[in-house]
């Protein structure tokens, strides 16, 4: 069992449990070297993982922690020694954690530059071409369209992925990668990819059982496989997928493999 912080931490008005505090409690628990530091993303209000030589296990908690009761403190603790196995302490962590984020405003976040004209594809005439096909009436007054853009054009430093595309729920924009604004990408490719983004904004992440997001449930799915083009496009993107990540990584022209690819599912390397 997890053990407890020192009980005078709480006893008077106001105490509450500092980085060394927590550092104390992780040590005594995980029997471990632990480092502790307070951040303020709401987004991962716990991230561990393990640094240097010698390995040091880092610990980044939002601020929030430093106001936590005992009992998180506890669970938390029993949450990194044993994972989701510890069912009972990780629903009190996820519950607790809910309801602060809910409070926490964070810094404003100022609204993007949207960039939809790109050098070979307007991502605002392609999305007149999808919404008619697949998103009739549902993006109005009521549900206004996402903002659409190209992402910067900087080159990737990844090897073996890469994100064709994101929604971002809290400005609610649709990015596509620069990678996929070239004339050896297909017109019909870009629509799919930008109608996967779509189906974001229609079909939000929502908590599943256990407490985990669920960002593609069935309605997304089933919409995602009644898309005209999605067999041929988890094909192509199976077959051309190292060819951009090069073109992204160097900043080269992408030249699309000629041949036929293997049935591949769409998200594999990157959710888009």
């Amino acid at each position: 069992m997890a053990a407890s912080l020192p009980l005078q931490l709480f006893e008077e008005p106001g105490a509450c449990p500092t980085t060394a505090d927590w550092e104390e409690l992780l040590i005594e628990t995980l029997r471990r070297p632990v480092q502790v530091s307070f951040g303020t993303s709401r987004t991962a209000p716990v991230r561990a993982q393990e640094r240097g030589q010698p390995p040091v296990f880092c610990v980044r908690l939002h601020e929030a922690f430093a106001e936590a009761p005992m009992d998180v403190c506890d669970s938390l603790a029993r949450w990194l020694l044993v994972g989701r196995r510890a069912r009972k302490a990780c629903k009190l962590l996820d519950d607790w954690i809910d309801q602060r984020m809910q409070h926490e405003s964070g810094p404003p976040r100022s609204a993007p530059t949207l960039r939809p004209e790109g050098t070979t594809y307007d991502l605002g005439a392609l999305a007149q071409e999808v919404l008619a096909q697949r998103f009739e009436g549902h993006f109005g007054e009521e549900c206004p369209l996402p903002g659409l853009t190209w992402g910067r054009r900087a080159r990737s430093r990844s090897r073996h992925s890469l994100r064709l595309g994101s929604y971002d729920p809290t400005t609610h924009v649709v990015r596509l990668h620069p990678v996929l604004d070239q004339p050896e990408v297909p017109r019909w490719f870009v629509c799919f990819v930008l109608a996967h983004e779509l189906l974001h904004a229609k079909w939000p992440p929502k908590r599943g059982r256990g407490r985990r997001w669920i960002h593609h449930g069935a309605q997304f799915r089933a919409e995602e496989a009644a898309h005209p083009d999605y067999g041929r496009a988890c094909d192509w993107e199976t077959l051309q997928l190292p060819g951009l990540i090069r073109s992204a990584r160097r900043g080269t022209a992408f030249r699309a493999k000629r041949g036929r690819g293997l049935r591949g599912l769409i998200g594999r390397q990157g959710d888009r």
